[in-house]
């Protein structure tokens, strides 16, 4: 990732939404809000919006394998 690094994390709060990539937190460990979507049609991501602004629950669970064996991801 290199200079795409979200170093700036740090500073700003910023919520990281991975459409139809189940292991992009392994890329971005540092990201304190994480959501992972695993679609990237566009009901999928009317869906993420919507959740994101208030208008409608989260329903889905966590899930453990999200988090690749990486204790950065943990922090």
């Amino acid at each position: 990732m290199a200079n795409e690094v979200p170093w700036f994390v740090w500073e700003v709060p910023h919520a990281f939404v991975s459409l139809n990539f189940t292991t992009h937190l392994h890329d971005a460990t540092m990201v304190k809000t994480f959501v992972n979507a695993y679609h990237n049609n566009e009901e999928t991501i009317k869906q993420v919006i919507d959740k994101l602004e208030g208008k409608s629950e989260f329903k889905g669970g966590h899930n453990d394998l999200v988090w690749t064996d990486k204790w950065q991801a943990k922090l």
